[in-house]
Parts: structure tokens; sequence; C-alpha cells
């Protein structure tokens, strides 16, 4: 996809002109530079890029500006609203739309469409050029990838294909559960927000063995490099994982994935059933990514079947995320809305399942993301929805929750709704030596 850049830019200015409310001008631009960055990002030769990402970055700010204009706006009409109201020359209707509702409007208008949009396209781009995307492809050194077996007070450190040598180690106890974390594009190492959070939680507790696989960086490279090569990835965890059978049970092994890594483990998990006739006894997906992942394509990804029980959070569903329902369980924080409670960018929406999840290992916590079973996030509101009070996140529930689980959100931590003041201590998992 060569073109000038300046032709570019014109035509999409141009295309802008003809749009006469201005929402509808950045989400059509928005839309037509996702497309245009989706598809060079995944070309090595892309000499576009850097220019659609700057100008990308300029249509970002100005979209933050338009949603807070429209914030500021309903605050004044609702400072009116009120003050009519208590006059009595106006009497309020409780289904009126609030400052959150309006505020989602907006957000899902001028942000989550056409990232959805564009998605699609990209989505399919990349599924119709996998296999000559995997002819050229950049093979991962395996030998450098690293499983990671992290403690309070140290970090023991073994390659993907010495992974024996960890087993055996002096702290890992084969009485405890075992924990495996693999995270997604672009992160990368124990350092990584999404590995400190989650481990710093599972320290906090100190019942399980807590692994992590550090990649070496090769993550960041191509998007649809990294996505083919999840199965591979995958079946060097797995033939790892196989060495516990006669150390640990099958279903006290646990696997998580963000993004890529959702994929990435469940194939691990299928890589194990093969090699011990067991599933690992859970595997859970938090906002497993959508781009290139087809059931019954070349990329297959996580579904019901790899584990003994799978369960998924969804964050960002129908852009980075999936948005259909692929495990035993599959729970929609904020119900199919890709921006939620609290976020603007892509980044953020595609954080807070791992996010949530944190949130919900430490002791005290488990109950602060209750859902109910239900069809759509409108009847969950309406309290038409059956098997309440199920909580999202830590708790096993492999035994009676399956289905389709939506839940409500708070904008900023902590997130679950049924939070109480947190008496987690700040030293609660930390190093006392």
């Amino acid at each position: 996809m060569k073109r000038d850049s300046r032709g570019i830019k014109n035509r999409i200015l141009l295309l802008g002109r003809f749009e006469n409310n201005e929402m509808r001008k950045m989400t059509t631009i928005r839309f037509l530079l996702l497309t245009c960055l989706m598809i060079s990002s995944i070309s090595p030769e892309s000499t576009e890029s850097n220019f659609m990402k700057s100008l990308f970055a300029d249509i970002n700010g100005r979209v933050k500006e338009i949603i807070d204009e429209g914030r500021e706006a309903v605050d004044k009409m609702n400072s009116k609203i009120q003050t009519f109201a208590k006059s009595g020359q106006i009497m309020l209707d409780e289904n009126l739309p609030d400052n959150n509702d309006i505020s989602n409007f907006f957000k899902q208008s001028v942000t989550g469409t056409p990232f959805e949009l564009s998605m699609n396209v990209f989505h399919a781009f990349c599924s119709a050029n996998l296999h000559e995307t995997l002819k050229e492809r950049s093979v991962p050194e395996i030998p450098k990838f690293k499983l990671v077996l992290m403690t309070s007070c140290k970090n023991y450190s073994y390659s993907l294909v010495d992974a024996e040598n960890m087993w055996t180690n002096r702290v890992f106890d084969p009485k405890k559960k075992t924990v495996v974390l693999v995270t997604g594009w672009t992160t990368n190492g124990v350092q990584d927000p999404t590995v400190y959070s989650i481990s710093k939680a599972y320290m906090c507790r100190g019942d399980v063995n807590f692994v992590a696989l550090d990649t070496a960086n090769y993550l960041d490279t191509f998007y649809d490099w990294a996505a083919l090569n999840t199965e591979e990835i995958g079946s060097y965890v797995g033939k790892a994982l196989s060495l516990l059978k006669n150390k640990v049970q099958s279903q006290d092994i646990h696997l998580i994935g963000h993004s890529l890594g959702a994929h990435i483990v469940s194939a691990a998990g299928r890589t194990y059933f093969s090699l011990t006739d067991k599933l690992v006894g859970r595997i859970t997906g938090l906002d497993p990514a959508q781009p290139c992942f087809n059931e019954g394509e070349q990329l297959k990804g996580i579904s019901r079947g790899d584990g003994e029980y799978v369960d998924i959070i969804h964050s960002n569903p129908g852009i980075l995320g999936k948005k259909e329902a692929v495990g035993d369980a599959d729970f929609y924080p904020n119900g199919f809305d890709s921006i939620p409670n609290g976020c603007i960018t892509l980044a953020c929406a595609h954080s807070r399942a791992w996010q949530y999840y944190a949130e919900s290992i430490y002791p005290g916590n488990e109950h602060n993301f209750l859902s109910a079973k239900c069809s759509s996030m409108k009847r969950f509101k309406l309290n038409k929805c059956t098997e309440m009070n199920v909580p999202m996140g830590y708790l096993d529930k492999r035994q009676n929750v399956k289905g389709n689980y939506f839940l409500e959100t708070n904008d900023r931590s902590p997130y679950g709704l049924n939070a109480t003041v947190n008496t987690v201590s700040d030293n609660c998992g930390e190093c006392l030596e």
C-alpha cells in the first residue's frame, strides 16, 4: 500500500469537508486513517506509517476535545433542568439519560464505532493474507523465551526448553496450585504492568506457584507475525507443563493469558492434553485478541474445551478483543460497548480485563465484580436476568457457571461496584526477609 502521503492527506481532508457535523467528520477521518494505519502496520515495507500515526494523534486530540465539550454542554443542560425541576416548572423522568449515558454515547460514536469498523477491515485483510504472511514471518527463537518462577523475594528464570530444572527448584511447591501468566502484543518481561499487578496480587495470597512467560521481546514484532506464532509458542509452554504431570495434578494448573497471550495459553492447554491425555484445570482469557483469529481458519485461538474450564473477560469487544463468546463462561463488563467506563483510548479498554482480574485476586475482593447471566446489557439494567450475583475474576467457578454474564463497573479503581474499603496493606505480598 504505497501512496504519496500528501495525496492521502488531501483526499481525507476533502472527504471531511463534506461532513457538516464536526463529530461525524472526525469519525469519518478517523475510520479512514485507522484502516490505512492498521493495514500498513502489518506490512514491513510500509513507508507512510509515521505520517499517519502523527496525523492520527492530532485527530485523537481533537476527538478528546469534542467529548469534553459535549460533557460540558451536558453539565450545563442538566444544571438548568435541575433548576427548573426544583422550582416545580417541570417533572423529571427517571428514565431520562444521565451524564454517564450521554458521555458513553459520545465515546462510542467518536471512538468505538470507527475503531470497530476499521478493525473489521484489518481483521479481514489479515485473515486473507495469512498464507502469504506465513512464508515470510519471523520464526521465534524459543530458547530465548524464559519461564520465570516469581516469589516475593526473588525471581528464578529458566529457558522455555529447560523447564524441568524450574520444576525441581526447591522453591517450587508441588503441593500448591500452579498459575502461569502470558501477556500480549508489545508487552514483555516481569516488569510489565500486567505481570507486576497480577503477580503482586497472587503474592498477597501466597498460596500458588506463580510463573510468567518472558517472550524475549518477540511479541514486539509485526502483529501478524506474532499472531501466527501463538500456536508454536503455546506448544512449547504445553510441553513444559507436561513435565509436571507427576508433580502437580492437572486440575491444579491455571493458565492465564491477556490479548495474544490468551491464544498462547489455549494452545498450551491443547498441547498439554495431547501429551498427557488430561485437561489443565482452568484457562482464563483476558480480552483475547480479535485480529486474525477466526474459528475454523488458520488461527483458531482460545475456545471452550482447551481446558477443563475456560472463562473469558471481554473489555474491548469487537476491536482489539474478541466479541463473540468463546469460553464456558464469558463475562461482559459494561456489555458490548467497546470503550468501558473511565476509558477513551483502546489501550485503556484492552487493559481493563487484566486490571479487573488483578483486583479480584486480593483477599476480600473475590466478590467485587458481581454479574448476572443475561442476553444483553439492556436486560441486565432492567433486572431481567437469571443467576444473579455471580462473581467475575479470581474465584474458580467451573462447577456451575456457564453462559454469558453481564455487569457494570466503576470508572476508576476499585473497579468493582461491590468493592468495600480496601483492607489490603501496602506491604501485602512483599518480601519480609
